[in-house]
């Protein structure tokens, strides 16, 4: 038998493996957009900090 053949062979059956186990591998996007929902609250929480903050020190006597 053709050793290139074999190795072409093994690396399609490979490739297919892999791409057939992403596929079915799906996501939960719920738990993606949690995520995204606290991000976007700790940033604002750093904003509103700031902002707070150099308020306080603008307003000292």
């Amino acid at each position: 038998m053709n050793p290139l053949r074999t190795l072409s062979s093994t690396a399609l059956l490979a490739a297919s493996l892999l791409l057939g186990g992403c596929i079915s591998n799906r996501v939960n996007l719920e738990e993606v957009r949690e995520f995204a929902d606290a991000s976007a609250r700790l940033g604002a929480y750093a904003e509103l900090s700031t902002h707070y903050r150099d308020t306080y020190l603008r307003e000292q006597p």
